[in-house]
């Protein structure tokens, strides 16, 4: 499913989000929804969560089967882990 998702971003989505100098990536997927980040000039855009709606969910539900929802991932993993040793006391690394 990854390949299939890959080449849909490719030809329909990844075009419109260079015109605004942006990217996506796609960060895991888990049954049928697709976890992504946004990267460039779109991360941390306002239209953000349009764009996620409006361009990536549409483009991915209409080519690629199996695909029923996009999220925009916003969870730093290594933020996350590192936040989890502070609270527990733990020296990073």
């Amino acid at each position: 499913m990854r390949e299939a998702i890959e080449q849909a971003l490719d030809e329909y989505a990844r075009p419109i989000l260079r015109e605004h100098c942006g990217e996506v990536e796609v960060t895991r997927i888990q049954g049928d929804t697709v976890y992504v980040r946004l990267l460039g000039q779109c991360a941390g855009c306002a239209a953000a969560y349009y764009t996620v709606d409006e361009v990536l969910e549409r483009v991915l539900r209409q080519h690629v089967p199996g695909v029923e929802h996009v999220e925009l991932d916003t969870l730093d993993l290594d933020l996350y882990q590192y936040a989890r040793q502070l609270l527990r006391w733990e020296s990073p690394g």
